[in-house]
């Protein structure tokens, strides 16, 4: 999938330049919320935490989001929407692109995964 590839380029980036793992859910609805997060093993405070995640041994848990679980969380948010405010009800019949947009977004994220994964490979780029 789409998203667990640029997650693990991501990964790899921040080896390479020496970077924390840093994971979250990047939620756009609650239904979303915390299913992705880092932890650091053993930490048991927040400068334990922190300190770890100076010294690399952040971890990412949880689930990558994907074009189904974005779709249905704008869809969420539209149908919330048209609830809460009749007047918005104008907009119902976009419900029906949704998909396409939520598709056309995820198309675009990989393009500027590849973009940047490929600049980070090149000769003289700042890996280590």
């Amino acid at each position: 999938m789409a998203g667990e590839r640029a997650n693990r380029q991501a990964a790899e980036l921040a080896r390479r330049l020496a970077k924390a793992p840093l994971g979250g859910s990047d939620a756009h609805a609650m239904s979303s919320v915390g299913r992705a997060w880092t932890e650091v093993p053993g930490a048991r405070g927040k400068a334990e935490f922190l300190e770890g995640l100076r010294q690399g041994r952040g971890v990412v848990r949880g689930a990558s989001g994907n074009f189904l679980s974005l779709t249905q969380d704008v869809l969420r948010i539209g149908f919330r929407m048209m609830t809460e405010s009749p007047v918005t009800l104008a907009l119902a019949p976009l419900t029906v692109v949704v998909p396409a947009i939520t598709l056309l977004n995820y198309i675009l994220e990989a393009v500027f995964v590849l973009k940047w994964a490929r600049a980070a490979e090149a000769p003289g780029s700042a890996s280590t």
